[in-house]
């Protein structure tokens, strides 16, 4: 029958020509499977151990390597760090600062060029897929800066003798497990992120890219998406959720959606801990040139501009912390605090939309929570940073928020805070528009023990000068028609003490500034000297409720003996009860 086939001259051409294709074929496997994929093998191995300075071992059990087809599947395959290398660069002081262990069920690789490969020395694959690989990155701040390697080679000049480039269109890392270690720390702090997608596109490493700035690893473009991260912080008081996390390297730009900050269990919060309680809602942060490369190697916190969008942020006091009033607390100063971070920072702007930040505290006499609020706030902080160079330039960070006080009365207020002075100087500004001074009640009716009846503020401007010791300013309180009830607790509701609020009314408080239409208004020119253990906000308020007494036309003379004619008049009415 196969003469018959072939009795034709076109069907013994046909015939001879597959034959010869298939025994080429079956040649090029063998010499193959003999000599080109073993010598891909061992040019992995070698490519990545010259990239890293011998830091890194690559081991796989299996692989599967059809060159016809340009697919290469490796099975069980794991980067490693070689601890001795990394034992020896460290004594040398030139080990790095980041570390990464990795493994991976299954990495296929498709659309690669192996004769490429073996006779040029150019590695060309089309897409490297990952599929469950887990990688654990530790950190350990070996080096401060680059100056402390001493191999300034290129990823490319190291590994030029091996190969000539290395190109891949699309590597993809679907359902990643990540651990990150931060040895940095007293105690390390550990980091486990899951459901983690990431997409590097057209990575490149050749003697054209290996100085290209806007590469990142030499990939065009680094796609990180995080969905429905959630954790516990170490102290274990608070539980986060980030809804999702997006990062690109191309845009610089990180964003991050649905995050929700919150005790793990508000009843108890205050049985485990002395500190504030808080809770934070917020729908979005986006973080815009966003400098990946410094955070990634020395945790450095760079960006041109923060935004935080929508959301809440409430905070309640602590109802049992112990006061220490010989104890300096200017830690709590926001310039003094971003001085000392153990991590560098440099932010050009961060911009408010939409916050509303509650703040609340337990009275131990009134057994009832007072609340400050300050509705619908927006406005923009300038030049946050601990930088050295950034400080020499512009050593002052401005602060410019407008919000609703008590959800009534628009606030304007500026900061100037000093990031560099010894004496933690800061100065601050504004006025507070028209609102109802029973708006007020909420806030110190539990606290103050006072009720606000009538009146009406018409404008409350301020300008003080502040530092670590003392604070000096003046301020201007408008208003008309001030009358007020002291409050005491009885059965556990507060009730009008009505000859204290008469004598209050009638020897304390004026009823209005100015006294009479036509008349220059009171004004107050304070100076207050902090005591130590005072926090940042603290002195603020109090500098402030020093200029409304005065305002309000209240002397510390005349308190003092309106105080005396409170205590008689109790006295007195006492003695007829009896």
């Amino acid at each position: 029958m196969i003469k018959q086939f072939l009795k034709h001259r076109w069907q013994r051409v046909i015939f001879y020509t597959v034959l010869v294709i298939a025994i080429v074929a079956i040649l090029l496997t063998i010499a193959t499977n003999l000599f080109v994929v073993p010598a891909l093998q061992n040019k992995l191995k070698t490519s990545i151990r010259e990239s890293s300075d011998s830091l890194y071992i690559v081991n796989y059990n299996d692989a599967d390597i059809s060159l016809l087809q340009g697919n290469i599947t490796l099975t069980d395959a794991t980067l490693k760090v070689d601890s001795a290398v990394y034992k020896k660069k460290k004594s040398e002081g030139t080990a790095p600062n980041n570390l990464y262990n990795v493994s991976v069920k299954q990495l296929r690789l498709t659309g690669v060029k192996g004769l490429k490969l073996y006779f040029s020395k150019k590695a060309d694959v089309g897409k490297i897929v990952l599929n469950e690989p887990e990688i654990e990155m530790s950190y350990e701040a070996n080096n401060p800066e680059d100056s402390a390697s001493r191999d300034k080679r290129t990823i490319w000049q190291r590994i030029s003798k091996s190969l000539q480039s290395v190109q891949v269109g699309e590597i993809l890392l679907n359902n990643l497990k990540f651990k990150h270690v931060n040895y940095a720390r007293k105690k390390p702090l550990t980091t486990v992120v899951k459901e983690v997608n990431l997409r590097a596109v057209n990575l490149l490493i050749d003697s054209a890219t290996q100085a290209d700035t806007s590469r990142f690893f030499y990939c065009k473009d680094l796609i990180t998406e995080v969905s429905n991260y959630s954790g516990r912080t170490g102290n274990g008081l608070y539980t986060y959720a980030l809804k999702n996390i997006k990062f690109s390297t191309r845009t610089a730009r990180l964003n991050v959606q649905g995050i929700v900050f919150k005790p793990h269990n508000s009843l108890l919060f205050f049985t485990k801990t002395r500190s504030e309680r808080f809770n934070l809602k917020l729908d979005s942060l986006n973080i815009d040139n966003f400098d990946f490369t410094n955070y990634y190697k020395y945790r450095t916190f760079s960006a041109s501009k923060v935004t935080l969008s929508k959301g809440t942020l409430d905070v309640f006091g602590a109802p049992n912390k112990i006061p220490n009033y010989t104890r300096e607390n200017v830690g709590s100063f926001p310039h003094m605090a971003i001085r000392k971070l153990d991590f560098g920072l440099k932010i050009d702007t961060v911009s408010i939309k939409k916050l509303h930040i509650i703040y609340s505290e337990l009275n131990n006499d009134s057994k009832k929570k007072g609340t400050l609020v300050f509705g619908n706030t927006a406005g923009q902080m300038l030049n946050l940073t601990n930088n050295k160079a950034a400080l020499k330039r512009n050593n002052l960070a401005r602060v410019n928020l407008t919000t609703y006080f008590m959800d009534r009365g628009r606030l304007d207020v500026r900061f100037v805070l000093n990031l560099t002075a010894a004496d933690a100087s800061f100065s601050y500004k504004g006025s507070l528009g028209p609102m109802k001074l029973s708006s007020l009640n909420r806030a110190i009716m539990p606290i103050s023990m006072v009720k606000v009846t009538s009146g009406v503020l018409k404008r409350f401007d301020f300008d003080v000068d502040a530092n670590r010791y003392r604070a000096k300013g003046k301020m201007t309180l408008l208003y008309n028609d001030l009358n007020i009830n002291i409050l005491k607790l009885d059965d556990g509701r507060l009730k009008k003490k009505g000859l204290m609020s008469m004598m209050a009314n009638a020897f304390i408080i004026e009823r209005n500034n100015p006294d009479e239409p036509g008349k220059a208004p009171r004004s107050a020119n304070i100076t207050y000297v902090r005591p130590v253990s005072y926090p940042f906000f603290k002195i603020a308020w109090k500098t402030l409720f020093a200029g409304v007494k005065e305002c309000a036309g209240v002397s510390e003379m005349d308190e003092k003996k309106a105080n005396a004619k409170m205590s008689e008049g109790d006295l007195e009415k006492q003695k007829k009860k009896e």
